[in-house]
């Protein structure tokens, strides 16, 4: 999803930093005396259980067991912006950068901490706060024409069925490709909640087969509310709420693909374990160069994030279940009608995260495996299979890692490199509709 999720009060915007001084040149390691590092210890237990105004007692100890102790001086100013005290913040990053020799990967981090003061005083004085994030790499996929699985195809004719061979063109091409995309986000506070707008431009361009480069913009406006709803007099759906409307144009090749308008309503439970969360999405949707293809979908959707201790420190485990009815807009009986009618369907996503911070900033894993169905409620095609209704079902594997690249020349900080390995694997009653493919994906990212 595009937005980060549901608004909340300014401070809470603003607090979730990573604990630095561990990566500044050896960490605890800085520390002169055992005094100053007991204290340091217990307050960096405070600062990532979040108990930010006894961090601050804590690591302010500990400077005054140690003055010398940077890694110290940093995390008080981590704890001081996060405990609502901005200004005194930035007098103990001006103290760590007057006193100390900063490498350039943290006077990256100081720059970034700088950054999130400024974003406090935004989201106070009610502003506009504008943030972007830049992609491009390059991959390799086997299946770059989304090819019939099958080498033949059988189709039913009053007098029997024929196999037809299936040309190489429509079977299953590798191809390499360039990918780039672009985002920029903005949020606004009000005295309720933020108004979030965002765009994002996402392309890619295969090396060869150029019918199938694809190019996919998108923009949406949203209201997430940071408290109850209905003057909290429904309990069970108090909120928080956000709602969306968002417009999609995807190009296949030089032609416009599909057009799409979506409204949505999500609504969360902050205080149950996992918050979960539940919501409505409303579709037209247009195809240009299809227009029986048009369709209206409704999706219903619930989902929930729970810490995993159990798969290992900084895991995180998201799990979501969709239900969806797509209806086509024209009448079935007529030439303009949607093959197959309207379908059902139904859709379960896991997704496994893991995150540490490391010398160069945050590592991250995550691994996803996404099951599909989707089944028509009418004959897809006469010649396909005696007109039986489509069924389709479509499992997708995917796993990544995000490695901190640190301070690069000319580049600057704050880039992350990513690789990332996904397979798929569709099966249907109709022939037409088996493919498979795998695709690697090596890219850069930078974010503002």
């Amino acid at each position: 999803m595009w937005f980060a999720g549901f608004a909340k009060a300014a401070r809470g915007l603003v607090t979730a930093l990573p604990v630095l001084a561990s990566i500044l040149g050896g960490g605890k390691a800085l520390a002169q005396n055992d005094e100053a590092l007991r204290w340091y210890t217990q307050g960096l237990q405070a600062l990532e259980a979040r108990r930010f105004s006894e961090a601050r007692t804590l690591l302010q100890q500990a400077v005054q067991a140690d003055p010398t102790f940077a890694g110290a001086w940093l995390d008080l100013a981590i704890a001081a912006n996060a405990d609502g005290d901005p200004v005194e913040a930035e007098e103990f990053l001006a103290i760590l950068e007057a006193r100390f020799a900063v490498p350039p990967v943290i006077a990256q981090r100081v720059s970034e901490l700088r950054s999130v003061i400024q974003r406090r005083r935004n989201i106070e004085a009610r502003a506009w706060v504008w943030s972007a994030m830049l992609q491009a790499g390059t991959g390799f996929d086997t299946n770059a024409n989304a090819g019939l699985a099958q080498s033949d195809l059988t189709l039913t004719f009053p007098g029997g069925s024929v196999v037809l061979p299936i040309a190489d063109t429509q079977r299953p091409r590798h191809d390499g490709y360039f990918a780039s995309s672009m985002l920029v986000e903005g949020q606004r506070p009000s005295e309720s909640g933020q108004y979030e707008v965002a765009a994002s431009l996402r392309s890619r361009a295969n090396a060869h087969l150029h019918a199938y480069d694809t190019i996919d913009f998108q923009t949406a406006l949203a209201y997430a509310g940071g408290g109850p709803a209905f003057d909290g007099r429904v309990p069970f759906v108090a909120g928080p709420w956000r709602v969306a409307a968002t417009l999609q144009r995807l190009w296949l090749g030089n032609s416009t693909l599909l057009d799409s308008a979506s409204f949505s309503a999500v609504h969360a439970w902050p205080s149950l374990r996992c918050t979960p969360q539940g919501g409505i999405e409303l579709s037209v949707r247009h195809f240009p160069v299809a227009s029986n293809l048009d369709s209206h979908l409704v999706w219903l959707t619930g989902s929930a994030t729970c810490d995993s201790p159990w798969a290992g420190p900084g895991a995180r485990t998201t799990a979501q279940v969709r239900v969806g009815y797509e209806s086509g807009r024209g009448n079935f009986a007529t030439p303009a009608g949607r093959p197959g009618d309207d379908t059902r369907h139904y859709e379960a996503t896991l997704l496994q995260r893991w995150g540490w911070e490391g010398r160069q900033g945050n590592h991250r894993v995550e691994a996803q495996v996404q099951w599909a169905r989707a089944e028509d409620t009418q004959g897809y095609s006469p010649l396909l299979a005696s007109n039986a209704a489509r069924r389709v079902s479509r499992w997708t594997g995917a796993l990544s890692y995000s490695h901190p690249l640190g301070v690069l020349p000319v580049l600057g900080g704050g880039w992350l490199a990513t690789g990332t390995l996904q397979a798929f694997r569709q099966q249907s009653n109709l022939e037409l509709f088996r493919l498979r493919g795998e695709v690697i994906q090596l890219s850069l990212q930078k974010n503002w």
